[in-house]
């Protein structure tokens, strides 16, 4: 009779998840796992697959890094344990510290509930987080109202197509405040850009 066992790697994603799910955790910050390995053996090991799958449908971000050996072989298993653009090599070239600094700041770079990411790289909001807001409003009030909320600002335009996004999220052909003033005869930004 083979005995089965937990393998190292799902015992890591249920005791993060533990750890996740503690009243300690922030409940805004994304939950992240990163798995660093050189080799993985199969045998009398749970796949750890169905918890790693598990973990991602939760809202989870898996980051794997693969080191190989000089005479090792690849290790197959990391790309599938990884969430989508999260897995890092090094079988074509070094891997950078950089690179998995980016990773964190990408699965950490989303928008609260009700908001919704203006993005030009994948589904990173790099351009922001925008909420509809219907009520009318004098700009300052509106800034105001802004600011309560995730410590935000009427938007910035800076290019056609943020404006283009804005209209298609306002639906309707309101009229909604930027981030614009007029004073001491031209227009400016609120951060006193012309």
């Amino acid at each position: 009779m083979a005995v089965i066992v937990n393998s190292w790697i799902c015992r890591a994603i249920r005791l993060a998840t533990a750890n996740f799910n503690s009243a300690s955790h922030r409940p805004n910050a994304r939950k992240v796992i990163v798995i660093i390995a050189s080799a993985f053996e199969t045998g009398n090991y749970i796949d750890p697959t169905v918890e790693a799958a598990t973990f991602k449908e939760d809202g989870g971000v898996i980051i794997t890094v693969e080191y190989v050996q000089v005479h090792g072989a690849p290790v197959m298993m990391l790309d599938t344990l990884a969430s989508p653009g999260y897995a890092l090599t090094n079988r074509h070239a070094k891997v950078d510290v950089r690179q998995l600094h980016q990773l964190f700041c990408k699965a950490n770079c989303f928008c609260p509930t009700y908001y919704k990411a203006f993005s030009a790289k994948n589904d990173v909001p790099y351009g922001g987080c925008y909420r509809k807001s219907t009520l009318p409003a004098i700009q300052a009030l509106a800034q105001r109202s802004c600011h309560r909320h995730f410590n935000g600002s009427l938007p910035t335009v800076d290019s056609k197509e943020k404006s283009d996004f804005l209209i298609k999220m306002m639906r309707v052909n309101l009229p909604f405040w930027i981030n614009l003033k007029y004073g001491s005869g031209a227009y400016r930004w609120n951060n006193d850009e012309l």
